[in-house]
């Protein structure tokens, strides 16, 4: 079934609860207001859109949070944006108790993304930032193109595809991280975990192979590939059990080895 088109309502309440967190005022530097996005009913500032986006993958998608941190300035805001997006995206059904609000709430996104590459986003702070990271350029292909050039990556390249890879890891992984088996450890769960993250290791092992050939400036882009490395390690020490009480605390080495590997310039 085709998610359904939501009432001027609908997008309002989802709106409101969207910016739930984030300052409705402006904030100021030295008393003078920030340049700030304006909406039909309320005002956000530039530095508030993006204060939410770190924000929220601060505290749902804390490793992206620390890779995210270690990229090049430029690429820093625009990748905050994204990460978001995706947080977004993965709460909804954590956040909803009904599906026919679920798939609402997804085809706001769907319709803001359309919006923000019409040039005309909606008042809601990711979609607002995910707005900034595409005006110049306005298109897909140009953004790739722009990041691409400033990370040493070009579009269409090997280097790329590698990328795309690690993006298949992550999303390998977080299925085993987000607990889609509800309940206890059952008979066969470990087996299946096992498999799932034997997937995860071989694509992981093929992007570390080849990690080597990528331009200096475009490593710190595979940084999440150093967490993902960890989980996987303490996977396999709790025995493939994902809900041993090891796997529920952040790792907190963490920051310390993507800060090793950033310095190494190694995965």
């Amino acid at each position: 079934m085709s998610a359904p088109m939501l009432s001027t309502g609908i997008v309002r309440q989802t709106l409101r609860s969207g910016r739930q967190n984030v300052d409705n005022f402006r904030l100021a530097r030295n008393g003078n207001p920030l340049p700030a996005e304006r909406g039909p009913d309320f005002v956000f500032p530039r530095r508030s859109t993006s204060s939410y986006c770190l924000e929220l993958v601060r505290k749902h998608d804390y490793e992206n949070f620390l890779c995210t941190l270690l990229l090049p300035n430029q690429a820093r805001a625009g990748v905050f944006a994204i990460r978001a997006f995706n947080v977004e995206l993965a709460r909804v059904r954590d956040t909803v108790s009904e599906s026919q609000i679920g798939l609402m709430r997804l085809q706001f996104w769907s319709d803001a993304i359309d919006k923000t590459f019409r040039d005309d986003p909606p008042q809601q702070p990711v979609a607002l930032e995910l707005h900034r990271a595409t005006k110049n350029p306005p298109d897909l292909q140009g953004m790739a193109e722009a990041a691409g050039g400033n990370l040493g990556l070009a579009v269409g390249s090997e280097q790329l595809q590698l990328a795309s890879r690690l993006g298949r890891v992550q999303g390998v992984t977080s299925l085993l991280r987000r607990r889609l088996w509800r309940g206890r450890d059952q008979p066969g769960l470990r087996e299946v975990t096992f498999e799932v993250a034997s997937v995860a290791h071989r694509h992981l092992e093929h992007v570390k192979e080849h990690f080597a050939e990528l331009p200096v400036a475009a490593r710190s882009v595979f940084l999440p590939g150093v967490a993902v490395a960890s989980y996987l390690r303490r996977l396999q020490r709790a025995d493939f059990d994902v809900f041993h009480p090891a796997l529920q605390r952040r790792d907190g080495w963490l920051p310390a080895r993507l800060w090793w590997a950033r310095l190494r310039r190694t995965m």
